[in-house]
């Protein structure tokens, strides 16, 4: 669902040139912005919610909150 709008906006302005205006352009760039965003960032998250298991190993991470707790 999420990518299949974003691909009919931008399928849609690039193949019907009466479509190829300023604003059609700028709801195609933001389309692709949206897609990229369910790609690379939702799409993860979902599989990290879903799987309880991370693909890629143990992963060491840093976080600030506890940082900042330490230094008070």
């Amino acid at each position: 669902m999420l990518t299949t709008g974003n691909l009919l906006v931008i399928v849609v302005i690039l193949c019907n040139r009466k479509m190829r205006n300023d604003v059609n352009f700028f709801l195609m760039n933001l389309a692709i912005a949206d897609l990229c965003v369910g790609i690379f960032c939702v799409m993860p998250n979902l599989y990290l919610y879903i799987s309880q298991y991370w693909l890629l190993g143990r992963v060491r991470y840093f976080n600030i909150c506890d940082n900042a707790n330490a230094y008070k």
